[in-house]
């Protein structure tokens, strides 16, 4: 069977609170997830981006069919768990927001879904965007919004992570401005 992947990452201002609910959904029992654990952990993460519109700085997303294309993409949006996503060796510390200090954090989601399934089609449909409009919030909002609509009854491989994994982490203007970063679009 052939597949295709559907990914989305999104930079947002930091925040305490939701990454510290982020990491406890995430640091639940999720070594072998059944299709309804993903299912709430993909429609809470969505919901909650939503909910902090005002946050969002930078993201991407990617939806290919292609099943080649498919499969590469989707173990490059895992390896980005997999390898140290900092720029530093040592923690970035607390922000000093009455400097213009600011801190950042990510969030990552990605799927491996059967080719022609009424999921992997809902996502096409909802990924086909004009170029003019990739990166805008709109835009976002709308993919955002179809996910709690993915059945992970047909989805092959997911992944969900949060950067960083401890506050002290928190990425920094000059780490999003690394090449590793360069990918994610500004928001408009």
């Amino acid at each position: 069977m052939t597949r295709s992947v559907f990914a989305i990452e999104m930079c947002l201002r930091f925040d305490a609170e939701m990454a510290a609910g982020m990491r406890a959904m995430l640091a639940g029992d999720t070594a072998t997830p059944s299709a309804g654990q993903l299912w709430s952990m993909w429609s809470s993460t969505s919901n909650e981006l939503r909910r902090r519109k005002a946050s969002w700085v930078s993201g991407c997303w990617d939806f290919w069919d292609d099943a080649a294309r498919a499969q590469t993409d989707f173990q490059m949006w895992v390896n980005g768990l997999m390898t140290e996503e900092g720029a530093r060796k040592i923690p970035s510390g607390s922000p000093q927001p009455y400097r213009g200090d600011e801190r950042f954090m990510t969030i990552t989601m990605a799927a491996l879904m059967l080719t022609n399934s009424a999921a992997e089609r809902t996502m096409a449909g909802v990924c086909n965007i004009p170029e003019g409009h990739l990166w805008h919030a709109a835009t976002f909002e709308r993919v955002l919004s179809a996910i709690p609509h993915i059945n992970f009854a047909v989805v092959d491989r997911a992944t969900v992570y949060l950067i960083p994994k401890e506050d002290g982490w928190a990425l920094t203007p000059e780490d999003m401005r690394a090449t590793k970063f360069e990918y994610l679009r500004p928001i408009v």
